[in-house]
């Protein structure tokens, strides 16, 4: 599995933050001053999968934070996005997952399928 690309919306410190992994290398590297985010970037991709693996398992598993992951896995690239909607009185936020599945190696060459 490769993770492409990230954008995180409201995870701690990081607020639309927009990672573009390199795809022509196998490491990725994340070097910064204390306190930035490198952490969180990690909590949060750690947050990202673990909604991704529980989704059926626990259906009251949500993601707290907005966010959209591509990566690719097995052939598949794979589009993730958490549509974290805001209350518009005193009812609770929610969340919304919707997964997109295709065959290829680009975002831009692969017809994106909802499932």
């Amino acid at each position: 599995m490769r993770v492409d690309k990230l954008l995180i919306k409201d995870f701690k410190n990081l607020q639309n933050v927009l990672v573009d992994f390199d795809e022509n290398k196998e490491r990725t590297v994340v070097v910064g001053r204390n306190g930035v985010g490198k952490t969180n970037l990690l909590e949060a991709l750690t947050s990202i999968f673990r909604t991704i693996e529980l989704r059926e398992k626990a259906k009251d598993e949500k993601p707290t934070f907005g966010f959209r992951i591509n990566y690719q896995c097995n052939g598949y690239l794979v589009e993730v996005e958490s549509a974290r909607e805001m209350p518009v009185s005193s009812a609770p936020a929610s969340n919304k997952l919707s997964y997109k599945v295709g065959k290829g190696a680009k975002l831009g060459q692969t017809k994106m399928e909802d499932i």
